[in-house]
């Protein structure tokens, strides 16, 4: 109906002119009048459609100017409903006008000549077509733009959308070089056109960097953008809420929605509010008291005249009714997915069609496998074109990449035999692929790998959570058991909750013991737990996944929590924990040093607000004392590090973080004031134990399928460590202070000690005592590396035995002599 009042509108409009029979002159001053603000004006739309059909065929390089101009202005119209009366609403320009009025602006364009017009309208059209589905055309349109000599602004603007459709398809390495090359471009004057292609490169990157799962980099884009292009613009928008999505904040996302729906009003866009329908939605699912209302808004959605929103609403349809159980209505929605842009909508479809063809068995499932082997290898190819970053990259973080991964491996162990063992390899190849790997050049590993790094009478667990449940692997007696856990988002809440409550030292024990059960049920499902729970030590492969999540603060057995229970030791992955095992040479501690910033600079003290660390020298004597080694040495904590031939490495100091930064946590050292980043710290050589107390060392950005090398423990490992303590919360001094104490005569007091059941037996003991009670207090400090392995120290108990020995034969013999003597002595 819409589209026949615009048609007669249109026509009465041509005719009318038509008949009037205007000459060219008056046709040119006419459509001047009317985009003398620069964009044709809703009130005028009608007409200027009716003027674009006028002199159509005129030869005059003036007239084709100004249909170009024409039919350009008309684009802020599209999806923008038009008023053919006062009240009245009128026709739309929808995706497939837009398209045709970008041909009108491209033919006048080509007759006009000139290349900067023409480089104009084929960048428009290819933007038309972008919006209209049609991919492949948008590309050779805007790579037509680049062909023409229009000049570095035109260029800059056609790279940033062609990277834009090279990110969306998946070809992120692409992407990125096409942004780079528009960088080089863009322009640096101060007019309102440059401002905003600069705000469009800034928002191009903040898609890039939130691809790669780098949310809060992508945040800092995505500020950068609103400033430029103001908080109004729906692109802005758009990617704000995308982060919201991407970070779990589902709440933020339907005020920020709200908020921006009030401030437009009725000038919002149909376009734009069928996109933030989809947005709303989508956030509606994940909270049970709006997920019907959203399931209905999003069947509502299935008719839109626009396919690419259709297609979207019905696959978020089909995943919420597969979530339900509903298959019927998965079914139906699924019909209708054909017209899908972007990768992340594909992977979604994937997964949906995925759990429906495992339900029912629509699909062979030898099809089904090689299928989803095809993605999961373009995804892994793409993953090795993308160039490792020093602070890593976060390629799950989005739950499509898990999801397709997770359903591979379920698929696995539905048709073969060996499926556990095939699982874990899936696993595995992703894992191998963290940043900290790929630097050291560690290659790939096998299932044998991961169950060599297992120690005798322990086990070690792997993850992969997903949004179609949680993979977890638990390697024990040369065995591989799995198990599958729950929804990663629901853990993942209670993971926040938890470590919220853990990290005060006035939380309710309770409420730990309450979130904690829940967390361990998460990540340890019931059949894990039980097999976990009876054997000791604990290895955790890839902990990271889970966040800053303090394990050792989990309930444990009968009721004690898992760090008093279980000697617990982390591995970033289990190509580095191979790595670190080929590297380590056993022997025994002989030296150590303590170094502590106690003269830290007053100018970086108040830089980061710190207090100096009133500590005096028997106090930090006390704190080694207990390990009675040949030579233990106090010294401050200087830039260089000082550590040279010792065995073993205490640091106190404070902990800084910079989000700015590639890799945040530094370490405060004493002399001019200076920071040890983690960059610096590899350059240094350290002992391979290392004791780091300092709040946040092993906290950094969340970068989930990567191997902790955005932290300083990566960096310790670098540096030549095999076990480093650190902690990636802020820890208490006076605690830490006894923690240590306790750790070293835990080692002191066996033969057999190693650093994760040394540190088991001080988190109890400290735990213990009387206004140390709370998790804040004992269960931050964690062991990674090769905690597991056994140190040889001197203890106490052995240096006696040693000196009873040594004196032994002296004091026989001053024994036998003085009964000679008193025998030989005449009585009284």
């Amino acid at each position: 109906m819409k589209l026949r009042v615009m048609g007669l509108a249109v026509a009465w409009s041509a005719g009318w002119l038509q008949a009037q029979g205007p000459s060219e002159a008056d046709w040119i001053a006419r459509v001047q009048a009317l985009t003398a603000a620069g964009d044709v004006r809703a009130a005028d739309a009608i007409e200027a459609l009716g003027l674009l059909d006028l002199h159509a065929k005129a030869t005059d390089p003036l007239v084709d100017y100004w249909r170009y101009r024409l039919a350009r202005g008309l684009q802020n119209f599209a999806g923008r409903t038009l008023e053919t009366a006062p009240g009245t609403p009128g026709a739309a320009l929808r995706v497939p006008e837009r398209v045709a009025l970008w041909g009108i602006a491209q033919q006048a364009a080509e007759r006009h000549g000139d290349v900067a017009i023409r480089a104009d309208a084929a960048i428009g059209i290819g933007e038309a077509l972008l919006l209209a589905g049609r991919h492949r055309e948008a590309d050779a349109s805007l790579r037509r733009a680049l062909e023409l000599p229009a000049g570095n602004e035109l260029h800059c603007i056609a790279k940033t959308r062609l990277a834009s459709i090279a990110m969306h398809t998946g070809r992120l390495a692409v992407g990125r070089a096409l942004l780079e090359e528009a960088k080089q471009l863009e322009p640096q004057d101060d007019s309102h056109r440059s401002r905003l292609i600069r705000a469009n490169l800034q928002g191009a990157w903040g898609e890039f960097h939130l691809m790669l799962g780098l949310v809060d980099v992508a945040a800092r884009h995505e500020v950068a953008e609103e400033r430029a292009f103001g908080p109004q613009e729906f692109a802005v928008l758009k990617r704000e809420l995308d982060l919201l999505i991407a970070t779990q904040r589902y709440a933020e996302v339907l005020e920020r929605a709200h908020a921006w729906r009030a401030s437009c009003g009725d000038s919002i866009r149909p376009r734009d509010a069928k996109h933030l329908d989809l947005f709303v939605a989508q956030a509606e699912l994940r909270l049970p008291e709006r997920r019907a209302a959203a399931r209905e808004a999003l069947r509502r959605m299935w008719s839109s005249d626009v396919p690419e929103f259709a297609a979207a609403a019905r696959v978020r349809s089909a995943l919420a009714a597969l979530d339900d159980g509903d298959l019927e209505d998965a079914r139906r929605a699924l019909e209708g997915t054909a017209d899908l842009y972007g990768q992340f909508a594909r992977m979604s479809a994937l997964i949906a069609r995925t759990r429906l063809a495992l339900h029912e068995e629509s699909v062979p499932l030898p099809e089904l496998e090689l299928e989803l082997e095809g993605v999961i290898d373009e995804h892994l190819a793409e993953w090795d074109r993308t160039e490792p970053r020093p602070g890593g990259v976060g390629f799950l973080h989005f739950r499509q990449r898990r999801g397709l991964l997770a359903l591979l491996m379920t698929v696995r162990m539905r048709r073969h035999t060996d499926g556990v063992q095939r699982a874990l390899r899936d696993l595995l190849r992703f894992s191998d692929r963290g940043s900290f790997a790929r630097r050291l050049g560690l290659g790939s590993t096998e299932v044998r790998d991961a169950l060599a790094l297992v120690p005798a009478g322990g086990c070690a667990v792997l993850w992969l959570p997903s949004m179609v449940g949680t993979h977890v692997f638990v390697l024990a007696d040369g065995t591989v058991h799995h198990f599958v856990g729950g929804e990663d988002e629901a853990t993942r809440a209670a993971v926040r909750q938890f470590r919220a409550a853990v990290i005060e030292p006035q939380a309710d024990a309770a409420k730990i013991r309450e979130l904690g059960q829940r967390v361990r049920t998460g990540v340890f499902p019931p059949g894990a737990w039980e097999l976990i729970a009876k054997r000791r030590p604990l290895v955790l492969i890839g902990s990271e996944e889970w966040g800053r999540l303090p394990f050792e603060a989990l309930p444990g057995s009968d009721e004690l929590y898992l760090g008093w229970s279980h000697a617990i030791a982390h591995l970033p992955s289990v190509a580095v924990g191979r790595w670190l095992a080929q590297r380590a040479v056993p022997r025994p501690w002989k030296s150590a040093r303590l170094s502590a910033a106690r003269d830290i600079a007053p100018e970086l003290l108040a830089r980061w607000s710190l207090e100096p660390l009133e500590l005096s020298d028997a106090r930090l004597r006390a704190i080694l004392e207990p390990l009675n080694l040949e030579r233990a040495e106090l010294a401050p904590l200087t830039p260089d590090l000082g550590s040279d031939g010792e065995n073993y490495h205490v640091l106190i100091t404070h902990g800084v973080y910079d989000p700015e930064r590639e890799r945040p946590a530094g370490l405060v050292t004493t002399g001019d004031g200076e920071v040890l980043w983690s960059d610096g710290l590899e350059t240094k050589r350290v002992a391979p134990h290392v004791l780091a107390l300092a709040c946040g060392t092993a906290r950094a950005a969340r970068r989930l399928g990567e191997d902790g090398g955005n932290h300083l423990g990566a960096a310790f490992f670098a540096a030549g460590a095999s076990v480093v303590i650190h902690a990636s919360e802020d820890l208490e001094l006076a605690s830490s202070l006894e923690l240590a104490k306790a750790f070293h005569e835990a080692l002191a007091s066996s033969s057999e000690a190693n650093a994760a059941e040394a540190l088991r037996l001080a988190r109890h003991s400290v735990g213990s005592r009387a206004g140390f009670e709370a998790p804040a207090y004992h269960a931050l400090l964690q062991v990674s590396g090769l905690g597991y392995l056994p140190i040889e120290v001197p203890s106490s108990r052995r240096s006696l035995w040693w000196w009873t020995l040594l004196l032994a034969p002296g004091a026989l013999a001053w024994w036998l002599y003085r009964e000679r003597r008193m025998r030989t002595t005449p009585s009284s």
